[in-house]
């Protein structure tokens, strides 16, 4: 199993960062490589969501469960197609009052051959992404902070 993990301090609160991250239905907006995420079912904190990635001009439909901690934790499992296994797991620490520590964490094995080996080129390269396209939303929602 492959394994990216990245943290940074951000100017932005727990509950501003995890809102951004739980509001999975606007991924396409702004998370490289997302087409379309819908949430198909909620109860209390855990949502079932059928989404869509692009993966080299080819689109992988999939199915998640996220479990939502706020303002403390997202988690999100899959073992569809074309996952053996994903988790992507997200903390947000406080720091100060208006500072949070964000750390992302996903694991992932894919199921087959010319998927596996696409999928690690696509994969780490966007992962490393992601946590940074989530700043730049935290940025047009909430405004820059010097």
């Amino acid at each position: 199993m492959s394994e990216y993990r990245e943290s940074r301090d951000v100017p932005y609160t727990p509950a501003q960062m995890f809102d951004l991250v739980a509001d999975i239905e606007r991924y396409p907006d702004f998370v490289p490589g997302y087409v379309r995420a819908r949430v198909i079912d909620r109860r209390d904190e855990t949502l079932l969501v059928d989404q869509i990635v692009g993966l080299m001009g080819v689109h992988y439909g999939f199915r998640s469960v996220a479990t939502l901690g706020r303002p403390e934790r997202l988690r999100v499992r899959s073992s569809d197609r074309p996952f053996r296994h994903l988790e992507i797991d997200w903390r947000f620490t406080p720091r100060s009052s208006d500072r949070a520590h964000v750390e992302l964490v996903l694991r992932y094995e894919l199921r087959r051959g010319m998927v596996r080996r696409l999928g690690g080129l696509w994969l780490q390269p966007m992962a490393r992404r992601i946590l940074q396209a989530f700043l730049d939303r935290a940025r047009a929602v909430y405004g820059p902070v010097d």
